[in-house]
């Protein structure tokens, strides 16, 4: 308890050493001249309209200032100002927070949170995050921003990736995907059954997922087919539990596939532009607490060299993300 109660005050003194004040929306708007600069570059080349843009800081506890450009109701970037990179966006997605009235802390992919007083409060889900929580967002930021400003990065990252965009055949089959809520940290499986509902309802005939689990050619809403796909594992996930799983689900159901594993996102955009989605895992917060990685699916790629993700969670089924995001991956398909 000593321990927990020594991180949590290292934490808020770094977050109030950093601490900007939330600007106003009246005041943050866009002039006509800063559409011409590196933000409304990143807006445009993503597809979005930067002339209503507007600019937010985001604060997180170990100093590093980024921002929150919002370009309508569901449009939101968020960006790196020293390295002009985007860590995550979407054009599809509600902002990852309701209230404006109150300094924003990033700590991550859908991790934004509002400060209150000594707490941390969840911009969505209004829950208060736990010094674990914080510190894994904080390292999580901390990593991804060294390796966009890093030389290497500078010369691949920073810059806009100029790529021919593309997004995987019928991937409403992911996007309309059933979605277990994540009550036990089981990221790895929910992710596992989406990229599992997608190739049933592909190939409905091949019987990929058991009757009992499904719902038509979607997943059933009762019976929690993210939870047989830990076959006696533990909750936490990285790439070789979801091969198991994954080749473990195939064997059952006597279907033949192909399923590997990477680190990183070597090989990812392969796989993608043959339409074949991929599970990613990353070193990111969970909603319900503690340190672990996090998995989304990939399913496109954008044209500025990004992946198109399903969060894993409802209503974020069109989120952007840093490839810097990315340490293990799970490729599968039939075969």
């Amino acid at each position: 308890m000593v321990q927990r109660r020594t991180l949590l005050t290292a934490i808020m003194a770094g977050a109030a050493a950093s601490a900007v004040p939330r600007t106003s929306r009246a005041d943050s708007r866009t002039p006509t001249n800063l559409r011409t600069t590196w933000r409304a570059d990143i807006v445009e080349a993503a597809g979005g309209d930067p002339r209503n843009m507007l600019i937010t800081p985001l604060n997180t506890a170990t100093g590093t200032q980024l921002e929150m450009l919002e370009t309508g109701p569901n449009n939101y970037f968020v960006v790196d100002p020293a390295s002009h990179s985007v860590l995550e966006y979407s054009l599809e997605s509600p902002l990852p927070y309701a209230s404006r009235n109150a300094a924003l802390y990033y700590f991550g992919p859908g991790q934004v949170f509002i400060r209150d007083g000594l707490k941390f409060v969840h911009g969505l889900s209004g829950k208060v995050a736990s010094a674990e929580v914080i510190a894994a967002g904080n390292q999580s930021v901390r990593a991804t921003v060294e390796e966009l400003n890093s030389p290497t990065a500078r010369m691949s990252l920073v810059q806009p990736m100029s790529t021919t965009p593309h997004t995987v055949t019928s991937s409403s089959f992911i996007t309309g995907s059933h979605v277990y809520p994540n009550t036990e940290n089981t990221c790895g499986y929910i992710a596992g059954s989406i990229l599992m509902r997608y190739w049933h309802a592909r190939y409905s005939t091949r019987n990929l997922i058991p009757s009992s689990y499904r719902s038509g050619t979607n997943l059933s809403p009762t019976n929690n087919y993210s939870t047989y796909l830990r076959f006696g594992q533990g909750t936490g996930t990285w790439a070789a539990n979801l091969y198991y799983s994954l080749t473990e689900n195939a064997r059952r159901q006597n279907v033949a596939v192909d399923c590997s594993t990477g680190l990183l996102s070597l090989g990812v955009w392969p796989s993608i532009r043959a339409n074949r989605p991929v599970i990613l895992f990353g070193n990111m917060p969970n909603l319900s607490g503690g340190s672990i990685n996090h998995a989304v699916v990939s399913y496109g790629i954008t044209s500025d060299g990004h992946n198109r993700v399903h969060y894993g969670w409802a209503g974020r089924s069109n989120i952007v993300l840093n490839s810097a995001f990315i340490g293990s991956h799970t490729k599968f398909h039939l075969a």
